[in-house]
This record gives structure tokens, C-alpha cells and sequence, in this order.
């Protein structure tokens, strides 16, 4: 276990780097706002659901320059947010509340997006998770 059940900036890289490679235009939140030399853009929502997905913990919800933003809290207590260079330094960040998973699947376009992104870097990620055996939280983690 590493920084004492705190994901070392090295698992974060690694978990940020199994997924990075499935975000694409139709997995942001509006297609017409994603760049490839930005690909965190709009990926907010669907990439905490793959974190959580694997890390257990809640999904936090904020705004960040005027815009909606979500992002994970670890069962350590930790918090992590693999898409914060979508946005413009700067940052403003008003308030945050932990939003129910329920949330995010209430909108279709949200289910589909996720299930995209979990389709093209789900294994990827579960094997960085179960095959580096770093213990985090009770979890598995790379």
C-alpha cells in the first residue's frame, strides 16, 4: 500500500492512462467541444463512473468556471480528477455535493456515452486495477 491507502500520483497517472485512450468526440459530453489535443474535455461525468466502477467511493459533483463538473472521492477519503485540464486556469470552483450514481444514469445520453467509454477501455482498466495488486482502500489498484 503506498502514501498510506492514498493513490500515489504514479497509480493515478496509470489509471489516467488506461482510460485517456478511449475518449473521443462521442463520449463528451457535447461532441462539438472535443478536441484532440484536450481529449479530457466533457469526459467528466462518464470517466468518475469508470473510476468508481473500480475504485468504489462517491462521485462528486462541482462547477468549475461556470461549468458542471464531476470527479471522484476514494473510499480513503482521497480525491481524484482525471479530467481537471479540460479547463482554463483560472479555476473558479463553487461549492461540491457527493451526487448519487443515480444521477448521472438519469440521463440516457450520460448511460450512453459511459458505456461507450467502458467498452473501449473497461478491460484495460480492469487489468491495471487487478493485475498491479496494490491494495488501496481494500481495493486492487495499479
Amino acid at each position: 500500500m503506498e502514501n498510506g491507502g492514498q493513490l500515489s500520483p504514479r497509480q493515478v497517472a496509470l489509471i489516467r492512462a488506461a482510460i485517456e485512450p478511449g475518449w473521443r468526440a462521442d463520449t463528451s459530453w457535447k461532441a462539438s467541444i472535443w478536441i484532440a489535443d484536450r481529449p479530457s474535455t466533457g469526459q467528466c461525468a462518464v470517466t468518475s463512473m469508470l473510476v468508481q466502477d473500480v475504485l468504489g467511493g462517491d462521485l462528486v459533483h462541482t462547477t468549475v468556471n461556470g461549468i458542471p463538473h464531476f470527479f471522484n472521492r476514494l473510499p480513503s477519503g482521497q480525491e481524484i480528477d482525471l479530467t481537471r485540464d479540460q479547463f482554463d486556469p483560472p479555476l473558479r470552483i463553487v461549492g461540491h455535493d457527493i451526487a448519487p450514481r443515480s444521477r448521472l444514469n438519469h440521463s440516457t445520453s450520460t448511460v450512453q456515452r459511459y458505456q461507450r467509454l467502458r467498452s473501449r477501455v473497461g478491460a484495460e482498466l480492469e487489468h491495471v486495477v487487478t493485475e498491479r495488486m496494490v491494495t488501496v482502500a481494500g481495493r486492487s489498484v495499479a
